[in-house]
């Protein structure tokens, strides 16, 4: 069985939930980046070197992330202008 978890937007660019996993799998995202920023909220107050490493690991995630709702999406990313009639 091949269920879709985002489809496409209709205006813009992206995907959105459409199913339970999908929303779960975007708010255990948020929940994530929440807790690595709040784990080393120190490490980004004492210098920027910790901000960057903390930005990496966001933007690690958040690739993994795009990726695998693509693979579980109906369709391509790409920019949409609404439903052509």
């Amino acid at each position: 069985m091949n269920k879709y978890w985002f489809k496409q937007k209709t205006y813009g660019y992206g995907l959105t939930p459409i199913s339970w996993e999908g929303w779960l799998m975007t708010i255990l995202l948020a929940i994530l980046i929440v807790w690595m920023v709040r784990l080393q909220i120190n490490m980004i107050a004492e210098n920027f070197l910790g901000l960057l490493i903390v930005l990496l690991e966001i933007a690690i995630v958040s690739i993994i992330f795009i990726k695998l709702s693509k693979s579980r999406s109906s369709g391509t990313l790409a920019w949409r202008w609404g439903n052509k009639k």
